[in-house]
């Protein structure tokens, strides 16, 4: 069996992308074959260098990186390596997922067993230890603001809005299928599903490609949430992370409104 992993990195945190590589690595089960394929968008070759000096700390894995010279964006970067996968499954994976010990093995067997999925979502837990949600119903205008803009006592009023959203009642500790819409910080496919996809709509620099590509997934292919894949994600929360990225999430949902239809409330 064979399984690559592709990861998008923009001036990566070293000792977070070094912990990510090692769940990876030590995570990998004895029979499959894993390649680690890594697009560097930082445009910065001593960027580069450092990552490769950190990939081989651990020589076992067998991995290739590649050295964007101007940043691509996120789709358009893993898109890159799409056409030249030789595996059964790709993951597509952030720089600040950490996979527990076990998954890739139950990602497997999931897979392997249900052969109608033609992706999963796994279950995931935040840097505070608490289930972040990554399955998603059709999103309103109002849910996107609320969920990422407005302050906690805000989201207090509008919790039950936001937890029909995220799905919460469903996705807990027990497979569901059918999943609408997942996050794209860890997604499972079968590699030809991937293919056949054409990875990632170039339109979209950051943000919202994840969305756009599993509502072509629609009537085509099936998502499933399985909780027994379980990961640690310390991302999220654009509104912390500066304007630039407040602008790239607006005009990224504008796109993704105008293409698949717009609701409001």
């Amino acid at each position: 069996m064979k399984i690559s992993v592709s990861i998008v990195v923009y001036h990566p945190d070293p000792d977070l992308f070094g912990q990510v590589i090692d769940a990876l690595s030590t995570g990998k089960p004895g029979s499959v074959d894993l390649q680690l394929l890594v697009i560097d968008n930082s445009e910065q070759a001593s960027v580069t260098r450092r990552l490769r000096k950190s990939v081989q700390q651990w020589p076992e894995l067998d991995y290739w990186i590649y050295s964007n010279v101007n940043n691509t964006g996120f789709g358009k970067a893993h898109n890159q390596i799409l056409e030249n996968l030789k595996s059964d499954y790709h993951l597509i994976l952030n720089p600040d997922v950490v996979i527990e010990s076990g998954a890739i093995s139950a990602a497997l067997e999931y897979m392997e067993q249900n052969s109608g999925a033609s992706m999963l979502t796994p279950k995931s837990i935040d840097a505070s230890g608490k289930q972040a949600f990554l399955c998603k119903r059709y999103p309103t205008v109002l849910d996107l603001l609320l969920r990422g803009f407005a302050p906690n006592w805000i989201k207090g009023r509008f919790d039950k809005r936001l937890a029909r959203y995220e799905m919460r009642n469903i996705t807990r500790d027990q497979p569901v299928t059918d999943i609408p819409i997942a996050s794209g910080c860890f997604m499972f496919f079968r590699t030809g599903v991937l293919r056949n996809l054409g990875g990632f709509s170039p339109d979209y620099f950051m943000y919202f490609e994840d969305f756009d590509l599993c509502m072509h997934m629609r009537g085509r292919y099936r998502i499933d949430y399985v909780p027994a894949v379980q990961i640690t994600h310390t991302g999220g929360d654009t509104a912390r992370k500066g304007i630039r990225h407040i602008r790239m999430f607006c005009v990224s949902a504008f796109r993704f409104f105008s293409r698949w239809g717009w609701k409001w409330w």
